[in-house]
């Protein structure tokens, strides 16, 4: 397999001199990932990602050749990812481009989440440089708090497709992917371009490690439903994974459904981040931790049946809290509206 320098030309060598041992990381990673994008671990089934190989076969194309006469270079690749996966090759601003028009393949969530990581990383740098110490935030803030939910939806997509990833592969390789794509801004500032690196990975390792959460929490509601109540009568639950882009903004991870009404829920990856959250919400029951510590999933994005079907009781518990939480609001907000009148 070709290398990627030998596709991006002078500028990879440039990155390759600045970039920190993560990056350099990515080009050792080439001898023990060469026949698929995916391999499994001779001990798990889990699917190892090389980012080395991902940027190769994006840098192959003549999609790329053509992009990076015209963008620069992480632009170039971010573009062409987006084509692979099924973005008309004239669109104009990828960036504003309806990721739900392209293909559902393993190979374009992957594509998807590549082409959306600039994106990610112009939102964190933006909301760094904008974040207020007192609420409200500004509308640059929020702008760039678009931008990093693109790319976390992008994500959320591929791990919701593909159980057998593995969370800390997934850090490494979108670090790397970073190193890749942004370590030429740096010059020769080789420390700066290092803390700068430490910082991104800390910011995608949360994200990442928030997913996890998420999805099982998913995986556990659907257990929810194999109980049954005092009559002996299957509970009546559901779970939409389906928010919009302002859902999240808000802080909303998921709707779900029981006993009929549908509530929105923030997921939190511990129970002491959800109680910290707590105490700046309004509907501080929607804040719901999984009851599973981080470190006994392994990197894994599901948990067996079993354990699914242990966590369940305990999740809808606090999902009825949450559920009679939304309905008092609505009542309140349903009695203040003769008044405001």
């Amino acid at each position: 397999m070709r290398s990627i320098v030998s596709h991006a030309g002078n500028r990879m060598y440039v990155a390759i001199d600045i970039s920190s041992r993560l990056c350099l990381n990515v080009y050792a990673n080439v001898k023990s990932n060469t026949n698929t994008m995916f391999e499994q671990s001779p001990t798990t089934t889990k699917h190892q990602l090389s980012a080395a190989e991902l940027l190769s076969g994006i840098a192959a194309t003549p999609e790329f050749g053509e992009a990076k006469k015209v963008y620069p270079f992480a632009r170039a690749l971010a573009r062409t990812a987006f084509v692979r996966a099924g973005m008309f090759p004239k669109v104009k601003d990828e960036r504003r481009y309806d990721a739900k028009k392209l293909a559902t393949t393993p190979e374009a969530r992957v594509d998807r989440m590549i082409g959306t990581l600039p994106q990610y990383v112009e939102g964190l740098e933006g909301m760094r440089q904008h974040f207020r110490d007192t609420p409200p935030q500004s509308g640059e803030f929020h702008a760039a708090k678009h931008h990093v939910i693109r790319f976390n939806h992008s994500l959320k997509a591929l791990l919701e497709a593909d159980e057998n990833l593995d969370a800390e592969n997934l850090v490494v390789v979108i670090t790397d992917m970073y190193g890749v794509m942004n370590s030429d801004r740096w010059g020769d500032d080789k420390d700066g371009w290092h803390s700068e690196q430490a910082w991104f990975k800390q910011h995608i390792d949360q994200c990442v490690r928030g997913m996890q959460h998420e999805v099982i929490a998913s995986q556990i509601i659907t257990a929810i439903g194999e109980l049954t109540d005092e009559d002996g009568n299957p509970i009546d639950i559901s779970v939409n994974t389906n928010v919009t882009i302002q859902d999240e903004v808000k802080g909303v991870d998921m709707f779900v459904t029981l006993d009929g009404v549908t509530f929105p829920i923030d997921i939190k990856a511990s129970e002491r981040t959800a109680q910290h959250a707590r105490k700046k919400s309004r509907k501080p029951n929607s804040i719901i931790a999984t009851g599973i510590h981080t470190r006994e999933l392994g990197g894994a994005f599901r948990v067996s049946p079993d354990k699914a079907r242990t966590l369940a009781p305990s999740l809808l518990e606090k999902l009825r809290a949450a559920r009679n939480e939304h309905l008092a609001y609505l009542e309140e907000q349903q009695a203040a509206m003769p008044l405001a009148a």
